[in-house]
């Protein structure tokens, strides 16, 4: 394991407040009839999100190889230097963002919604919440339907995930089964799904740009040729189990 890896959780904790903050200000730009926009609002953290992101792709990616190598009981010691040298340097470009962002951007952005909140009631918070479940589910039908390949997924991770994070501010009230025909309890449940596919699909390119790089220079190529022969052997598997509750659970078609 890589000796940075003990500086993962903080980064995805902070990553999971910015997407809490990102689908609060979408419903706060409902509730607001646009006085406030979600997306001029988000540019603020955009780098320090974009940055921390990669990051934490590269820690999971290393958290993943750990896992194998304990099945295998084989080292990938290239792959483990590989991924280290990739942490060093996303670390370097994380720290510096860090840096930058102005933090007394929370303070102005406190002030605006909680204006907004004052000045609305609690009906017109519960129809401009409707609508937005109503958004996101239907953005979640349109990108299963407009792509026929495992990577529509990836987009329909992001919106079930913000539903999810809406769930949770709403204090578990979401009607979600309103629109998906699936209960919140179960949206994540398949959101947690989602998650381990895509860090199956991150994991097959990693390696796989691994494998392009140092082709000519890995002794033991034949290992790490079934290592990515396993991990895809199981996105592929996940897929499936996808695909099967999206047109039976959630009826997708």
């Amino acid at each position: 394991m890589s000796e940075m890896e003990d500086n993962s959780d903080p980064i995805h904790d902070m990553r999971v407040s910015f997407k809490r903050l990102k689908i609060l200000l979408q419903l706060l730009e409902l509730i607001s009839d646009s006085d406030l926009s979600a997306k001029d609002e988000c540019q603020s953290f955009k780098k320090l999100y974009k940055v921390s992101g990669g990051l934490r792709d590269v820690h999971v990616q290393d958290q993943i190889l750990a896992t194998y190598i304990d099945q295998s009981g084989y080292a990938y010691d290239k792959y483990q230097e590989y991924l280290r040298q990739i942490i060093e340097k996303r670390n370097i470009k994380y720290q510096k963002s860090k840096e930058d962002f102005d933090t007394g951007f929370f303070l102005d952005l406190g002030e605006k919604c909680s204006r907004i909140i004052n000045k609305s009631n609690e009906e017109n918070i519960k129809i401009e919440t409707r609508k937005l479940l109503a958004i996101k589910a239907n953005l979640i039908r349109k990108a299963y339907h407009r792509k026929d390949d495992e990577k529509r997924f990836h987009e329909i991770r992001r919106y079930a995930k913000e539903l999810q994070y809406l769930n949770n501010i709403l204090d578990n009230k979401l009607p979600v089964e309103n629109e998906l025909n699936i209960k919140a309890d179960r949206l994540a449940e398949i959101g947690q799904m989602l998650g381990s596919w895509h860090d199956k699909l991150t994991a097959e390119s990693f390696l796989e740009r691994f494998l392009s790089k140092f082709e000519d220079s890995i002794p033991d190529k034949e290992d790490y040729n079934n290592l990515l022969a396993l991990i895809r052997e199981e996105k592929n598997y996940e897929y499936q189990q996808l695909d099967k509750i999206f047109i039976e659970e959630i009826k997708i078609n």
